[in-house]
């Protein structure tokens, strides 16, 4: 079950009716009645600002790292010039407070559709890994990449893609694994390099794989430990004849990933 806390919204307690049959639990507080502890309890956050308070969002979204909790912004009409600068503190949704208690509604709907990606519930790691492709991918190659699909899968190469993978020893256990096409492989190292891609062969996009998958993976780690899952990564080794019997086939939570040209990569990750 969902649940979410209305923050300084004691005035709109009607709204708490609405949702009762659709399954989420709500909670009325002040933001002086929460700790850090019930903070991180709640999938839904929302937050009625009736002055200007962009650093509390900053903060909010620190405090609770990288969890899937969804952050609404309600302000009031005269503010709607700042909505762009709520979102970019880290608010997922910001919306003028409703007049109407039914015009809510949408706006919790869209909330707990932000905590879903194909068939699956975002969880911290995938949440954590996806931003550590986006900001991998926008900082060393300047290339915005979208999450297109997320899903439980057995571990498969699709033909002749090339395949990376780190273990993952300590509170967490299993492997983190990159996959993607050679073309791909070699646009995005011509992206780094001043090099031609027609003089790239295979072992350069294997070079250029792992250091994606390093950076990816230990972007993750530094995002990971902040939530008390601590662990250790080994170094970056390809996925081949003598070693894919260790992976190929493994339960796995697969994060689809493309560009705007519909190139396509996958990270997949086990964890026992």
């Amino acid at each position: 079950m969902d649940k979410a806390v209305f923050l300084e919204l004691g005035h709109r307690k009607g709204w708490s009716d609405l949702f009762h049959p659709d399954g989420l639990s709500v909670a009325y507080r002040t933001w002086e009645e929460m700790t850090d502890e019930d903070i991180v309890d709640y999938n839904i956050v929302a937050i009625y600002l009736e002055h200007s308070q962009v650093d509390l969002i900053y903060f909010l979204r620190e405090k609770l790292s990288y969890r899937p909790v969804v952050i609404i912004v309600f302000l009031p009409d005269e503010d709607a010039d700042s909505f762009s600068d709520y979102l970019a503190a880290g608010a997922d949704i910001v919306r003028a407070l409703p007049d109407e208690d039914e015009d809510v509604r949408p706006v919790i709907n869209e909330a707990r559709k932000h905590l879903e990606v194909g068939d699956l519930r975002l969880d911290s790691v995938a949440n954590a890994l996806k931003d550590a492709v986006d900001e991998v991918f926008t900082t060393l190659v300047q290339m915005p990449v979208t999450l297109t699909d997320l899903q439980r899968t057995e571990l498969h190469i699709n033909g002749d893609d090339h395949a990376a993978v780190m273990n993952v020893k300590g509170e967490l256990n299993g492997f983190i694994l990159m996959e993607l096409p050679s073309a791909f492989g070699a646009t995005l190292i011509s992206r780094i390099l001043p090099v031609d891609i027609n003089d790239l062969d295979r072992n350069d996009v294997t070079e250029a794989l792992f250091e994606f998958v390093n950076m990816i993976a230990g972007n993750t780690k530094s995002r990971l430990n902040t939530f008390c899952h601590a662990y250790t990564l080994t170094q970056p080794k390809e996925l081949d004849e003598k070693n894919k019997h260790e992976y190929i086939g493994k339960k796995c939570t697969a994060l689809h990933f493309e560009n705007d040209q519909k190139s396509r990569f996958t990270i997949f990750y086990h964890f026992a």
